[in-house]
C-alpha cells in the first residue's frame, strides 16, 4: 500500500503473450474523472481462454479484480454468453450489483476478444522498414 509522502517512479509491465487482447471502457457522465471503469485482458489458446484479468474502478477504495468474474471465462471460448456471465459476476464485486459495472465489463471483454492478436511482431531492422545507413558523417 502506498503512503502519502510516496510517490511511483516506474512500473514494469510485461508484454502480453500471442493470443491475447485488452479491453477498457469507462463511465464518465459529468466529470473528468471515470465514475466507474472496467478493464480485462484475455489470452486465448486454441479457442479458449487461458488466462484472464479483469479489473474494476470505483468498486472499492483502490482498483479492485473481479476473480468470480475471471472465473467465468477461463477455459471457455469468448462468446458472448460467456462474456454476460462473466459481466454479471463484476456487477456483484461491490456488493451492490451496480449495473455500471456490468455494462462495462461487458464492453472490456468484448474489446479484448476483438483485440486478441494471433501472431507476435517481429522486430524489424532499420533496412527492412525503408531506413537507409546514414553512415558516420559527410562523404561516408
Amino acid at each position: 500500500m502506498r503512503r502519502p509522502e510516496e510517490l511511483l517512479i516506474e512500473a514494469c509491465l510485461p508484454v502480453l503473450p500471442a493470443g491475447s487482447g485488452v479491453g477498457y471502457a469507462e463511465d464518465r457522465r459529468t466529470s473528468i474523472y471515470p465514475q466507474a471503469a472496467a478493464l480485462a485482458a484475455v489470452t486465448v489458446v486454441d479457442g479458449l481462454v487461458s488466462a484472464a484479468a479483469i479489473g474494476l474502478v470505483n468498486a472499492g477504495p483502490c482498483p479492485v479484480r473481479a476473480r468470480a468474474a475471471e472465473g467465468e471465462v477461463v477455459g471457455k471460448p469468448l462468446s458472448d454468453s460467456v462474456i454476460t456471465a462473466a459481466a454479471e459476476c463484476a456487477a456483484a464485486v461491490d456488493g451492490r450489483g451496480r449495473p455500471a459495472f456490468r455494462t462495462l465489463a461487458r464492453r472490456a471483454l468484448t474489446q479484448a476478444r476483438d483485440r486478441v492478436r494471433c501472431e507476435v511482431p517481429r522486430a524489424r531492422s532499420g533496412a527492412q522498414m525503408g531506413l537507409q545507413d546514414q553512415g558516420s558523417g559527410a562523404g561516408g
